[in-house]
C-alpha cells in the first residue's frame, strides 16, 4: 500500500490531486495545508511520496515544509506542484 502526503493550501486543488492519485490507486492519502500540518502528519505516519505545492499561502513555504520533514524519515520521492511562476523553487529544491 502506498502512501502519499499531498501538501497544498487550497482545499480544491488538494481535493483534486487526491482524486488523480486515487486514480493511480494508491490507497492511503493524508492531506496538510501548511508546513507545520504535513510536519506533525508525517510523525503520524511516513509517507513513501510527497506531492507539495511550492508556496502555502500563510501556512509557509512547500520545500521548507519537505525539508523538514526529510530530515525525520529519510528521502522520499517529491514532486513539487504550482502554478506560480518562481524563478527560485528550482534551485532550492535541488541542492
Amino acid at each position: 500500500m502506498c502512501h502519499v502526503l499531498i501538501i497544498e493550501d487550497v482545499r480544491l486543488i488538494a481535493n483534486h490531486i487526491a482524486q488523480l492519485v486515487e486514480a493511480a490507486e494508491v490507497s492511503l492519502i493524508d492531506m496538510a495545508d501548511s508546513e507545520d500540518d504535513a510536519f506533525a502528519r508525517t510523525s503520524l505516519r511516513a509517507p513513501e511520496v510527497i506531492l507539495s505545492d511550492a508556496s502555502l499561502g500563510t501556512g509557509g513555504r512547500g520545500p521548507v515544509a519537505v525539508q523538514r520533514i526529510i530530515t525525520v524519515i529519510e528521502e522520499r520521492p517529491v514532486l513539487f506542484v504550482t502554478g506560480e511562476v518562481m524563478s527560485n523553487v528550482t534551485r532550492a529544491t535541488c541542492q
